[in-house]
Parts: structure tokens; C-alpha cells; sequence
């Protein structure tokens, strides 16, 4: 029997407030790195039980990965986007916390250990922040969001308006976007002593072409890519230390067909925790009652 997540109070922290907020642990336009990392989380000592780090987008990583090198980033960045590879001296904050060979992933854990909090990692399944400028050349826009993967599988997106969230959005009924996906949760589940993992569903909540698919399709993606999830934390345990699977999810249920989610399915698969989230935090949208 899995055990039930023993949580009352999680904290989300989307790693990017860290440089782009000014805080009584960040001046305006200062620089940021393990200090500031661990701020964070010293923040709320005492007050939390689980703290839930998204590592900026999801795409690019800011930690130590061997799939995705952050110096293999930057050279595919030169080449795709034709800047010279001096110009990423100019990288601020965290991104040039991680250039210089900084691991947001470890400080956050080791932090989290010495002050009695659960670290999980969130990740944003389908994030499209600044991937409108995958066209522009000579930049640095979206450095820490847009990556090789995204740009190679363009042609993979949901629509063609650069200014619509959904149509940025791959679509997941391409086997390889799941299983790139995986590819990051494997590795990160591999190398760091987590307790749990959150799958993001509202970053962004587009993951199909809705009148080209069928619900029974869109749940049979999504069912396999839980399962797998699921999986990959129970092979990947550190002894019997049990890790929590938790899925960030619309509010509003009618928003779940879209996505090819259902609670029986998350039920079967064993899911443990679920986050309804509204799209805003000041948004109070959600189907309470239901839940």
C-alpha cells in the first residue's frame, strides 16, 4: 500500500522570482546564486512542509544534466540564433549563476534538508514562454526557456500565432514530446535525492488539438506518460524512502477533456497528491464541490 502524503502546507517557488524580484535577500538588477537559493527556502522555515522548485521552464536545464549540457545549450544557441559566444558573458542572475558551472537543484536540496523540508521539482509540461522569438536572430530572449528540442520540433506546435499561448504549445500526440519530457524527469529523479515529483499541467494547459483527436486518445497519452512517471520515481528510490507523485491540474474540470485527464485514471495509476490550481493567483475558479 503507498503511503499518503503527509503534507498540510506546500510551497511553490518558480526559481525565476529569485533574480527578477527584489526581496530583502535581492537588491534590484543584483546578482543571484546559492545565496540567494537558499534565501528562499530559509524564507519560509517553519511555515512549510514540502517546498515545490521549478527549475525556470523546464526546458533548459539549471542543474548538472547529462542530456542537455548548459554548455551544449549555449552552443546551439550561437549557431541557431547566430550570437557569438562571448555575448553570453552578458547573462544575469541565475543564468549566469548556472553558465558558471552553478547547480540550483543541489543548493536547493542541501538547504532544504538542513531546515526539515521536502524538496520536490514541478515541472511545466508544455511551458511557451518567449518561444514567439524562435525567429529573431542576434539574441538572448528566452535564453533560459526556449531549447533545442523546442526548436526542432516547431513544426509540432498546436497552431501558427506566435502571439496565442495554445498555439505555441507542442502537441503531445507526437510520441517524442512525451518522451522528452520523461527524459528530463528520469534524469533529475536519477541524480537528486528528491521526495517527490509535481507534473505541471497548467503550464501551459494545451497539449492537443481537441477537434483532431478524441478523448480516448488524448487519455491514452496521458496515461501512459503518469504511468511511466510513476515508475520512474518507485525504480529510482533512494532505499525504501517512498517518493510522492503530485499532478498541478485546471481548476475547472471542463478543462481536464481538453487535456486527456480524468480522476479515475489518476486513481489507477497512483497518483498521490493533486494541486488545483486557478489559472491566477488571485483567481478563485474553481469547482470546489466537485473536487
Amino acid at each position: 500500500m503507498r503511503p499518503q502524503a503527509p503534507y498540510k502546507n506546500i510551497y511553490s517557488n518558480d526559481t525565476t522570482n529569485i533574480g527578477t524580484c527584489t526581496s530583502p535577500y535581492h537588491k534590484r538588477f543584483g546578482p543571484a546564486g546559492k545565496e540567494q537559493v537558499r534565501a528562499t527556502v530559509l524564507e519560509v522555515k517553519g511555515q512549510v512542509d514540502a517546498h515545490f522548485i521549478q527549475l525556470a521552464h523546464g526546458q533548459v536545464p539549471w542543474y548538472k544534466s547529462r542530456r542537455y549540457p548548459y554548455s551544449e545549450h549555449m552552443k546551439w544557441w550561437s549557431e541557431y540564433f547566430d550570437v557569438p559566444m562571448d555575448k553570453f558573458s552578458e547573462l544575469g542572475d541565475l543564468q549566469a549563476y548556472v553558465r558558471d558551472g552553478g547547480d540550483i537543484l543541489a543548493d536547493f536540496i542541501e538547504v532544504c534538508r538542513e531546515v526539515g523540508q521536502s524538496p520536490f521539482v514541478s515541472l511545466r509540461l508544455n511551458d511557451v514562454h518567449h518561444v514567439e522569438n524562435l525567429s529573431n536572430l542576434h539574441h538572448l530572449k528566452g535564453f533560459h526557456s526556449i531549447s533545442k528540442f523546442i526548436a526542432e520540433h516547431k513544426h509540432y506546435m498546436l497552431g501558427k500565432d506566435m502571439q496565442k499561448w495554445s498555439d505555441k504549445a507542442l502537441s503531445w500526440i507526437y510520441p517524442d514530446v512525451p518522451e522528452h519530457m520523461l527524459g528530463i524527469i528520469r534524469e533529475q529523479c536519477e541524480d537528486y535525492d528528491i521526495d517527490g515529483f509535481e507534473l505541471d499541467f497548467m503550464r501551459m494547459p494545451y497539449f492537443f488539438k481537441v477537434n483532431e483527436t478524441t478523448f480516448a486518445e488524448r487519455q491514452a497519452v496521458m496515461y501512459k506518460f503518469i504511468s511511466d512517471v510513476r515508475s520512474i520515481l518507485d525504480n529510482t528510490m533512494r532505499g525504501d524512502k517512498y517518493r510522492f507523485l503530485c499532478v498541478r491540474v485546471p481548476s475547472l474540470f471542463e478543462m481536464w477533456d481538453s487535456i486527456g485527464l480524468s480522476t479515475d485514471m489518476m486513481n489507477k495509476i497512483g497518483v498521490d497528491m493533486v494541486n488545483v490550481s486557478s489559472h491566477f493567483y488571485c483567481n478563485q475558479w474553481i469547482d470546489m464541490k466537485e473536487f
